[in-house]
């Protein structure tokens, strides 16, 4: 049904956020890679549209990650 199919779409989403925060640089790529397309797929629209605040800081937060790692 659809309510299962969100639950597991929420699921996925929590799990793909957690790998964007991860220190392995392979890991947070194809995380992000993942979430891309997700994104760009007009069928799941309206799945990833609530999470929309949490995906925009989670990227910023990756991209500052990334500048950091590159300074140091």
């Amino acid at each position: 049904t659809n309510s299962t199919f969100i639950l597991i779409f929420r699921q996925i989403m929590i799990i793909l956020l957690k790998l964007i925060e991860s220190q392995n640089s392979v890991i947070m790529i194809s995380a992000l890679q993942t979430l891309s397309k997700i994104i760009r797929s007009p069928p799941m629209r309206a799945c990833w549209l609530n999470f929309l605040e949490l995906i925009l800081l989670k990227i910023i937060d990756s991209y500052k990650a990334g500048k950091e790692v590159s300074f140091s």
